[in-house]
Order: structure tokens, then sequence, then C-alpha cells
């Protein structure tokens, strides 16, 4: 058995990344573009600005997705349930008790409150995943009349 990459566990993302690239310049390629504007705000953004964010509740992916969009970044809703359903996400509401994600094509999606969610991070394209990390459901006590 061979590996091809180690990771270490300390390591962050944002410190993998700057050592794949160096290990690129090392090598004599040429950086794309993406990689030279992470290099450009390698000092100004911390470790926090590359994060994944796993296993949120319908109100703290609200949360999350507020302040990932009020950044500038953009965020792609990837969630398969009877069907996939997809495309950027434009807006989030609070309606309610709901929460409802807009998407580019019009589209209006509820969280629902029996997912939790993945907020993925993509390094090479500076944007997230919206994705369901699982469902679940909330044992209902009864009373045993025995």
């Amino acid at each position: 058995m061979t590996f091809k990459n180690w990771v270490k566990l300390a390591e962050s993302v944002k410190d993998g990344e700057l050592n794949r690239i160096l290990d690129r310049i090392s090598n004599g390629e040429d950086l794309t573009d993406n990689e030279k504007k992470f290099l450009g705000n390698f000092n100004d953004k911390g470790d926090d600005y590359y994060q994944d964010f796993q296993y949120l509740t319908s109100s703290d992916t609200f949360d999350r997705i507020v302040e990932i969009l009020d950044s500038g970044r953009k965020i792609y809703y990837e969630v398969y349930e009877d069907s996939f359903a997809g495309g950027e996400v434009i807006s989030i509401d609070y309606k309610g008790d709901d929460y409802l994600i807009t998407l580019n094509g019009g589209e209006k999606v509820k969280l629902k409150d029996s997912f939790l969610y993945n907020l993925i991070y993509n390094i090479k394209k500076d944007d997230y995943a919206l994705r369901v990390q699982d469902r679940y459901y909330e044992k209902i006590p009864i009373k045993n009349e025995n």
C-alpha cells in the first residue's frame, strides 16, 4: 500500500493550501489565477475564512448563510431529497417559523428542522456548498400503562 499525500492533523486548510502552492512553485509550475489570489490574500484572511461548518441545525445554518453572503462569497445549494435541487443561493429569509432560501432561478427552498446541514468550503473556487448531513428523528415520550 502506498500513500501519495500526508495530511497533518494540526495543519489548517490555509496552511495546507499554502504548502501545496509552494510545492508547485518549487517544481517550476505556473500558478492558476485562484492560487495567485490566495497568495495575495494570505495575510488578510485568517484560518476561520477557510472554515467548513458541519452538523448545523436550520437556525445555525441560517446564521452562517447570512454571514457568508454578507462577506460576498457564493453558496451553492446541493441537496438530494426526493430529487436533486441545486443552484446558487441568492438570499435567505426568516418568515414565521420557516427559513426560506431563494435560489438564482427564483426557486424557494425551505430548511427543515429535522435535518442537519453542512457548509463545505471549496478553496479553489472560494465558495461554499450547502449539503444535508443527516436527518434526525426526535423520540416522543409515551406513557407505558402496563
